[in-house]
C-alpha cells in the first residue's frame, strides 16, 4: 500500500476533516470518547446515520443540516477506530511485556480470570455460564426495600409463566435468582468467547464463578 502524507490527502477530505474538527470543539466539555464503551459509540453512529436520513428527507432546505449529521457520523465512525487501534497497541504491548518475565509491569493477561474456583485447565469451554444471565435480589425485609424487591421479583415471576425466556429460582434463605435464558451477545457457535483478550470484558466474566456459585452455575466446578 502507498504510504500517504498531507500532502497528498484531497482537499475535500481537509475541508470535511475542518468541520469535524469544529464539531469535536463544540463537545469538548463532554470530556472526549476514550471512557466510553463500544456498544455506546456505535449506537450513537447508529442514531445518526437515522438523523442524516430524516434530515435528507425533509428536502434542500437543510442542507447545513445534512452537513451536520455527516461530520456525526464520521466523527463517531472516528472514535471507535481510535479506541480499536488504542486497544491494538495496548494488545501489542501486553504480548511483549509477556515474554518478558521480569518486567515488573503486569501484562492484560495476568487478569483474565480472577476466580481461583475453576482455573484454565479446569475450564471444558463449555460456554454454559455464557448462555444465561442472573441477577440475585436479597431475601426482602422490613426496610425501605421491601415492597419494591418484592413487586419486581413478582412482576419478573409473572413474565416467566410466558416462556422459559426469563425464570426465576428461589433460595433457602429468601433470596431470588432471576435467570435471563439469553446467550451472551460475545458468546460465539464454537462456545468461545469473542472478546476474552479485549479490556471491556466485563469484571462480572473474569470474577466467575464465585463463592458462593454452585454446580447449578459451572458444571466444572471445584469442591462443594
Amino acid at each position: 500500500m502507498q504510504k500517504l502524507t498531507i500532502d497528498d490527502v484531497r482537499p475535500e477530505v481537509i475541508t470535511f476533516a475542518i468541520k469535524m474538527e469544529r464539531k469535536l470543539r463544540e463537545n469538548d466539555h463532554k470530556g472526549g470518547w476514550l471512557n466510553d464503551c463500544y456498544d455506546y459509540l456505535i449506537t450513537r453512529l447508529e442514531d445518526e446515520v437515522e438523523e442524516l436520513k430524516i434530515a435528507y428527507k425533509k428536502g434542500n432546505g437543510v442542507l447545513t443540516g445534512i452537513a451536520s449529521e455527516c461530520c456525526d457520523i464520521a466523527n463517531y465512525a472516528m472514535m471507535i477506530n481510535d479506541k480499536y487501534e488504542r486497544d491494538v497497541n495496548h494488545w501489542l504491548t501486553s504480548e511483549r511485556q509477556e515474554e518478558q518475565p521480569d518486567n515488573p509491569i503486569p501484562s492484560a493477561r495476568t487478569t483474565l480470570n480472577l476466580s481461583d474456583r475453576v482455573t484454565s485447565e479446569d475450564c471444558a469451554g463449555c460456554g454454559y455460564c455464557c448462555e444465561t444471565f442472573e441477577i440475585w435480589y436479597p431475601a426482602p425485609d422490613e426496610n425501605q426495600w421491601t415492597d419494591i424487591i418484592r413487586s419486581e421479583i413478582k412482576r419478573l415471576q409473572m413474565l416467566s409463566r410466558f416462556g422459559r425466556l426469563i425464570t426465576t429460582r428461589s433460595n433457602d434463605d429468601g433470596s431470588t435468582w432471576v435467570v435471563f435464558n439469553i446467550p451472551c451477545r460475545y458468546l460465539q457457535p464454537d462456545k468461545s468467547c469473542s472478546i476474552y483478550y479485549h479490556p471491556e470484558r466485563l469484571l462480572l466474566c473474569r470474577c466467575f464463578p464465585f463463592s458462593s456459585s454452585t454446580k447449578e452455575d459451572c458444571p466444572k466446578l471445584m469442591g462443594d
